[in-house]
């Protein structure tokens, strides 16, 4: 509630608090188990080869790049 009055907000935000916490720390926690099953950047078109090390573009070919 201290810091919610610094930022003069409303102290019955503190209420919605606890829900945030839990929301980021599930999305957390899924981004890390999507990391390490390899699909770590899969949701913007890029994925890392782990057999190769290295990334790669999931997608049509990037504007600008070597194939357009």
């Amino acid at each position: 509630v201290p810091v919610l009055r610094m930022y003069r907000l409303s102290p019955l935000r503190a209420a919605t608090l606890p829900l945030v916490a839990v929301l980021y720390a599930a999305m957390t926690v899924d981004s890390a188990r999507r990391h390490h099953s390899g699909r770590g950047g899969a949701w913007k078109g890029r994925v890392v080869d782990r057999a190769a090390g290295q990334r790669g573009y999931a997608g049509p070919a990037a504007p600008g790049g070597r194939d357009g």
